[in-house]
């Protein structure tokens, strides 16, 4: 089963819009382990327009290191999963 993901966007998970996805291959295995959302035009226009607004409010007042330990602290469980297994072939992941 591959491992899914979604885009960040407004501070919530989302699909794309349209619900596309297209599967990120892993060079070792040659096989697909993840479906990537395929964000369209309107995607990138909602979340440049999110990103936008966050930097009016409490995210534009934060420093660098403020912004990365609250994004890292959003995220679902598969991020210190994946973050471990970057880098390694899928062989190694599997033993994550």
């Amino acid at each position: 089963m591959l491992e899914r993901f979604q885009n960040y966007i407004g501070g919530k998970f989302v699909d794309a819009g349209d619900g596309r996805t297209f599967d990120s291959l892993d060079p070792y295995a040659g096989a697909a382990w993840a479906g990537i959302p395929e964000g369209s035009t309107e995607d990138i226009d909602h979340a440049v327009a999110a990103a936008s607004s966050a930097l009016q409010g409490e995210w534009g007042r934060m420093t660098g290191f403020q912004r990365a330990a609250d994004a890292q602290a959003r995220r679902p469980d598969h991020g210190e999963r994946r973050a471990a297994g970057a880098g390694r072939g899928a062989r190694q992941r599997q033993a994550l």
